[in-house]
């Protein structure tokens, strides 16, 4: 067996993984960040947490502080998790642009893993503001 052979079996099970964990996340909210509960494994302090997965991006809050209070623009008006579609549509034209099986796999995966994000952030939204646009879909603008 050589490296090639093994690889490219191991990205066709990857990928096939892949739809297994979608499928099971769209019935189980993965523990993390307001889903968090007790159970899972060692956490960190939710405000820590965030401090540091955002820390890269420290000025642009500042940006959006000044155009805008609320997120109700831009794609806001379409879906409740724009940025969850912005990142599968980076990854599918990555996946594209490199036209390979890693490609694919990794755009499958982002899919996978933001999809059902999505749909639970939009039923939060829903259960949680009663005036939330009932037109508003999850990811996909007028489709889902």
């Amino acid at each position: 067996m050589n490296e090639a052979f093994f690889f490219h079996w191991f990205l066709l099970f990857w990928t096939g993984l892949a739809v297994v964990v979608c499928l099971i996340l769209l019935f189980l909210n993965a523990p993390y960040g307001r889903y968090a509960r007790k159970g899972w494994g060692r956490t960190i302090n939710p405000k820590w947490g965030w401090f540091l997965m955002e820390s890269p991006s420290l000025f642009l809050p500042f940006v959006f502080f000044f155009s805008s209070s609320r997120p109700h623009r831009g794609l806001f008006r379409y879906v409740s998790s724009p940025n969850y579609l912005g990142e599968i549509v980076e990854w599918i034209g990555w996946g594209v642009a490199t036209w390979s099986l890693p490609g694919a796999a990794f755009a499958l995966w982002t899919i996978a893993n933001l999809t059902p994000r999505a749909l639970a952030n939009h039923k939060w939204y829903k259960k949680t503001f009663p005036q939330y646009p009932s037109k508003r879909k999850a990811l996909v603008p007028f489709i889902f």
